[in-house]
């Protein structure tokens, strides 16, 4: 057997020394972290002893295990790389270099602390090439996720940003460029939309014209009020109606790009919901005084969430990627088009062949070849105008499948924008903007890549169960879950404390929401790859909800379905576990349980909507004469 020539050679416990330093750190970044955002202070001088403070004490701490010059060693080669990257993260808190050595460690010693675990494991050759094949798939996404670490973390680990990031103070102009804002609509409350055409009336800027594009309602009481508004609102407004028009939301946006003024010279889109602020325009247009400008990009914001949990747990779940992550890409002019409160070069989408109606995210697609087209993008920080977030479960799903799915295909058909330089399709992406874009693709597709590893997992716990195996859990996984854990939770605070997130039970509420996903994302994952047969546009309803317990369980049969599935797994295994002290399948047990758990955090949520959509409907009839 295999394991019979190799495990002579093997001495095990060689990595486990320089895996424990690794481990050690996590508390220290986070440590630093936490310090240099609430307390900023950095010199080279202090960066310098901080990087040989923590690695010192690392040290000392790991030199307790058998192999004291092992830890030390790793300890010194930790030092000496934090220090070879601090000469080109000069723009990054301390923590990040720290980092770039801790993740370089843990991957070298990791992998190899692991391959020797598995080797000398007394266990059948069987359950050993099945437990390899789940560590090579598991590997699979690993690169890409190590090369993206700075770019995505950004948020958390840079102390200066170089490119814009706040909008321009409002001054006098000679020229003043005519904007057309373009209001897609498909069967939508009439007063919301008014409502988002009259914050437009107000624009402080002297040269707009607004065209809103109603396609395929088939309800004339929905369309005619606004069509009345638009003539009470001016010449400005134009409406048009027009059913049948293809392409959903990209089909309305060129159609009102065929209609544009021919002196218009950029393109907002406002959805039919979002109440724009009236320095819209003055505050961002200056910024396409440089002609390399190809769109400026502001965050999703919204309203009327703050009275409610359900909501509230909504509204900070997708402020992480709106307000931190989406702007870390700006830095590397990597940032893409979110479909709302966007202002794009007229020239630019054209050139670019308009919006996609293949795509179910048009709005990010479009970024692609923008970029290609070698036009730069800016994303700023601020608010400029608030929309709805979805009132039952059923909405905040539908939306999130769309922006899962939509992602997918855009590396499904730009790819070969992606390759390397000499195999790639002539396009003027830069590097971190082909990296970047396939990892905002491939953040999407990973549910769909884990799921690879389930028919591989089931067939090892059967091979360890058929065996009657026993995989004693080494101490250092141990050393790692009790280091690693409070490091999540200060992570986790730190983040939404940068957002302006402070109370604990916001912070809980938003981890239930983006939870409560994990199904739609990996609905999505495999639904993007169907090629065979188109997938529908489904819009956001902005109607009132109203409560609706037994269509609110409907929608989230899934999710229960498969927390059943997970938790009667869990009872299979539970048997032929060993407890004291534990073994894998114990490990395995409880990870089944935790992912059933997990899994019923959606009917919760839709509960807990549906909890408040009655208490407010009481509260308005209890209010009425």
């Amino acid at each position: 057997m295999f394991s019979d020539f190799f495990a002579p050679k093997l001495q095990f416990g060689l990595f486990e020394p320089g895996l424990l330093v690794s481990i050690l750190t996590i508390p220290g970044i986070m440590a630093l972290l936490i310090s240099q955002h609430l307390s900023p202070w950095e010199t080279p001088k202090r960066m310098v002893g901080a990087i040989a403070l923590l690695w010192s004490i690392v040290g000392s701490i790991a030199a307790t295990c058998t192999t004291p010059i092992l830890a030390i060693g790793a300890a010194g080669a930790g030092m000496i790389l934090s220090l070879i990257c601090c000469r080109w993260l000069w723009n990054y808190y301390v923590a990040a270099p720290i980092m770039i050595a801790a993740t370089v460690l843990t991957l070298f010693f990791g992998l190899g602390w692991g391959i020797t675990f598995i080797l000398s494991l007394p266990i059948s050759d069987l359950t050993r090439s099945l437990i390899f094949w789940n560590l090579g798939i598991g590997l699979l996404t690993l690169p890409l996720g190590f090369v993206t670490l700075l770019p995505t973390q950004a948020y958390l680990l840079r102390k200066r940003w170089h490119r814009p990031r706040r909008s321009l103070d409002p001054i006098p102009r000679i020229i003043y460029p005519k904007v057309s804002f373009h209001v897609p609509c498909y069967a939508e409350p009439p007063d919301v939309v008014c409502a988002t055409l009259d914050a437009l009336s107000q624009m402080r800027y002297p040269n707009f014209e607004v065209l809103v594009i109603d396609n395929n309602t088939k309800d004339p009481n929905l369309w005619h009020p606004l069509e009345h508004h638009c003539r009470q609102l001016g010449s400005r407004f134009r409406f048009f109606h027009v059913d049948p028009l293809p392409g959903a939301k990209a089909g309305a946006l060129n159609f009102a790009l065929a209609q544009t003024a021919p002196e218009a010279e950029l393109i907002a889109v406002i959805d039919a919901d979002y109440q724009a602020r009236p320095d819209f325009l003055e505050r961002l247009v200056g910024f396409f005084d440089d002609p390399t400008i190809g769109f400026v990009q502001t965050p999703h914001d919204y309203r009327d969430w703050e009275n409610s949990f359900y909501l509230r747990a909504c509204y900070w779940e997708y402020m992480v990627f709106f307000r931190l992550q989406l702007a870390c890409l700006n830095e590397w002019v990597a940032s893409f088009i979110i479909g709302t409160m966007c202002i794009t070069r007229r020239e630019a989408i054209e050139k670019a062949g308009g919006w996609a109606e293949w795509c179910l995210t048009e709005d990010s697609e479009s970024a692609v070849r923008i970029h290609a087209l070698g036009y730069r993008s800016i994303f700023l920080t601020e608010t400029f105008g608030q929309g709805l977030i979805p009132e039952n479960f059923q909405g905040y799903k539908k939306q999130r499948l769309r922006w899962t799915i939509g992602p997918i295909q855009q590396i499904q058909q730009h790819w070969p924008l992606y390759l390397p330089k000499p195999l790639a399709l002539p396009s003027q992406l830069t590097f971190w903007q082909r990296v970047l874009e396939i990892s905002h693709s491939l953040g999407g597709m990973q549910p769909a890549i884990a799921l690879l590893n389930l028919p591989l997992g089931i067939a090892t716990l059967v091979s360890i169960i058929h065996h009657q195996e026993v995989i004693a859990i080494p101490p250092i996984v141990w050393i790692a879950t009790t280091v690693t854990l409070p490091a999540i939770i200060a992570n986790i605070w730190l983040t939404y404390h940068l957002l302006g997130c402070h109370r604990w039970q916001d912070i809980v509420g938003a981890l239930l929401a983006s939870i409560s996903l994990g199904y739609v994302r990996l609905a999505g994952s495999v639904l993007a790859w169907r090629w065979w047969q188109p997938l529908p546009w489904r819009r956001t309803n902005k109607f009132k909800a109203l409560p609706d317990r037994l269509k609110a369980l409907e929608a989230v049969k899934p999710e229960i379905f498969i927390a059943l599935l997970f938790l009667v797994a869990a009872s299979l295994v539970a048997p032929h576990a060993t407890y004291q002290p534990p073994d894998l399948l114990a490990v395995v047990t409880v990870g089944l349980i935790l992912t059933g758990m997990a899994h019923l955090t959606a009917p919760l949520m839709a509960m807990l909507a549906e909890a408040e959509l009655h208490w407010d409907r009481q509260q308005k009839s209890s209010q009425t004469p």
